[in-house]
């Protein structure tokens, strides 16, 4: 999907636009992050993996930030936004899972921290299915995805 909708109350949601400037995409990850929404990587329409960058002041108007991440390109990833970062987690790349670990201030320059976070993350990615508040719809284990990033900047 390329579109994008909003609502002041949750109950009734009105189109912002359709459809946007960026690719139709399924399996990425939106932020907010310095008072932008953000989307990021995905797959397009065509099964092709994407690794470009989008971010919107208004979600009308959308500016592609990079058209290629300096991380391999993928979908079904995890973003958050952490110490005044964003971060994206793992996710499918075209050779399968993926356990890496990217940051940036920016959208634009992209670090990789870890090529092989700890168990707790890979955990956190491939086996659990979380609400926005981190908590394990499968179970009582809450998923604290800072602790998971503290672990992967002290990482060997």
């Amino acid at each position: 999907m390329n579109d994008v909708w909003s609502s002041v109350d949750g109950k009734t949601w009105i189109p912002a636009t359709v459809p946007t400037t960026f690719t139709a995409r399924a399996g990425h990850t939106n932020l907010n992050f310095n008072g932008r929404l953000w989307v990021i990587a995905g797959q397009d329409a065509n099964s092709n993996l994407l690794n470009d960058v989008w971010n919107s002041e208004d979600g009308v108007n959308w500016h592609l930030v990079t058209p290629a991440a300096a991380f391999p390109p993928r979908y079904l990833h995890t973003s958050a936004v952490f110490n005044d970062r964003m971060w994206v987690i793992g996710g499918i790349g075209s050779k399968g899972h993926l356990s890496d670990v990217w940051s940036s201030a920016d959208g634009v320059t992209w670090i990789r921290e870890t090529a092989a976070p700890d168990q707790k993350i890979v955990s956190y990615l491939l086996g659990r299915t979380t609400d926005s508040t981190g908590l394990d719809k499968n179970s009582d284990n809450h998923v604290d995805i800072s602790d998971a990033i503290l672990s992967v900047k002290h990482a060997p």
